[in-house]
């Protein structure tokens, strides 16, 4: 008797988990697999580090620190800061110039896409 109330609540609780994934699909993959994407939001909320490798072009920082972040990663590559423009930062290094566009990923992280840097 009391296993039939236990196997409703579990029905419903994945029958809410599969109607969520469904609903939100496109928000959850929009980025491809968002499995090191969390592991990036795991890492920058556990660890005093302002911007996380995603992969070899991508970089992950949150919302707040997200200007000073980007900044201060390209000054320790080398690069000068010149400009920004909407959401591009556009950087110095002697004679070439580097345009680094950021993006909202949800309210509270920013990504971006850095080409990889010598």
């Amino acid at each position: 008797m009391k296993k039939k109330p236990l196997v409703i609540l579990s029905l419903l609780i994945l029958f809410f988990l599969v109607l969520g994934l469904v609903l939100y699909w496109p928000i959850i993959f929009q980025e491809g697999n968002p499995l090191p994407i969390v592991q990036g939001i795991v890492r920058l909320q556990l660890s005093e580090e302002k911007i996380i490798a995603i992969d070899s072009e991508r970089y992950l920082t949150k919302t707040e620190d997200s200007n000073e972040a980007i900044i201060s990663f390209m000054e320790s590559k080398g690069w000068v800061f010149k400009d920004r423009l909407g959401s591009g930062y556009v950087f110095e290094k002697q004679e070439n110039l580097l345009t680094i566009v950021g993006r909202q990923y949800s309210r509270f992280f920013r990504i971006f896409n850095i080409p990889e840097l010598e």
